[in-house]
């Protein structure tokens, strides 16, 4: 089982540990006493009047007279931080932090030692309060979003571990599953697909024929029929990229056919990692050493040389006047996320599951012959 472990009201609750007075009071962090700023944590207290984090200061205090805005102390909260990660590493070696304040923990392999899941979520619930003095919400299931929607309904302080899975996600949002972000959820939507309950509404050969190898997974998923989501305890490359300072400086043209190979490598290396990029960045420098540097960002996230490299040219065209000679080139893709599927309109995905089969077939090449050099950019 997954247990998605989640601090309540996280700066808030290190400023109550720091400073117990505050407990029971209408307080929040962030903004400052002359109600510029937003609010950055709002005490359970203070949510009951509607403040939330992101809400201005000013909006806050006109909400809540009495409201107490306290500085932030953001070096308290990474020292907090810490030691509640080092908490959660008592109970398992598997832990995939997401932010300061949360973090999903596999149990798989532990249950010898603690006696099965909940008795794991309730040693880290008391360790926490003893050692930090501050609470922590868990909810647990076979899947991420399962663990997280769990927690998500127990807060504040509470314990969930769902049981009959199928029966709690079914009137969960389709967005709440993993993966599902704002373009694939237009979609669903425009199809009146809303919660997990709609989606099991068709079969998954309805799904395989709409969406291809993404709907097909949409389908596995909901019906619980998918491989269990692991946890990351090695967290996904912030960027991945190739640059090449030439032996000697090239004019345009020639420096566009190394720019069609370094597309085609960095390509190659997150296929290989099985991760997809959503931004491109170029890297020139001219002859005189002059280095530029421009990005773009994609509306999906690929691992496709051909969209690096259509992105990549269209971001190198602008130098095409330039009189000199170019001595270096580096193409890096990063926002970073796993392959599971690929997230496009249904045209782009139609077309890139074809392209992708191209691909498959000379990495494979590639790899049984690595001398032989295959730069496809379709």
């Amino acid at each position: 089982m997954i247990l998605h472990c989640d601090l309540d009201s996280f700066f808030v609750s290190v400023e109550e540990a720091k400073n117990p007075a505050l407990k029971r009071k209408i307080t929040a962090v962030g903004g400052n006493v002359y109600g510029r700023g937003v609010i950055a944590s709002a005490s359970y207290g203070a949510r009951q009047y509607g403040i939330r984090a992101g809400m201005p200061a000013y909006t806050a205090l006109k909400i809540c007279p009495a409201l107490i805005i306290i500085d932030p102390d953001f070096r308290s909260y990474g020292d907090f931080s810490k030691r509640f990660f080092e908490i959660l590493s008592s109970f398992s070696p598997d832990i995939e932090v997401m932010s300061v304040d949360e973090a999903y923990l596999d149990t798989k392999g532990m249950e010898w030692l603690f006696t099965g899941p909940r008795k794991i979520a309730e040693g880290i619930k008391a360790a926490t309060k003893e050692k930090l003095g501050i609470n922590v919400t868990i909810g647990g299931g076979s899947r991420k979003y399962i663990a997280k929607a769990a927690s998500r309904v127990s807060k504040p302080d509470g314990l969930l571990l769902v049981e009959d899975e199928q029966a709690f996600i079914a009137e969960l949002p389709v967005t709440r599953i993993s993966q599902v972000g704002e373009k694939f959820g237009n979609v669903l939507a425009a199809m009146g697909i809303r919660t997990v309950r709609d989606v099991l509404s068709y079969d998954r050969d309805f799904w395989e024929r709409t969406l291809g190898k993404k709907g097909a997974w949409l389908y596995d998923v909901a019906s619980l029929g998918s491989a269990d989501d692991i946890c990351r305890s090695d967290p996904l490359p912030r960027s991945l990229g190739n640059s090449l300072t030439f032996a000697s400086d090239l004019l345009f043209e020639k420096a566009d056919e190394e720019l069609k190979k370094l597309c085609g490598k960095v390509g190659r290396r997150l296929r290989r990692d099985g991760l997809r990029g959503r931004t491109v960045e170029l890297t020139v420098r001219y002859d005189d050493f002059t280095t530029l540097t421009n990005s773009l960002t994609l509306s999906f996230p690929t691992d496709m040389s051909g969209f690096i490299y259509n992105a990549a040219r269209g971001m190198f065209e602008k130098y095409s006047g330039y009189d000199g000679k170019f001595r270096l080139l580096g193409v890096t893709v990063s926002n970073i996320s796993e392959a599971l599927f690929d997230e496009c309109d249904l045209w782009t995905c139609k077309r890139t599951e074809r392209t992708r089969k191209i691909y498959t077939a000379i990495d494979a090449i590639q790899k049984k012959y690595p001398a032989l050099r295959l730069d496809y950019l379709g």
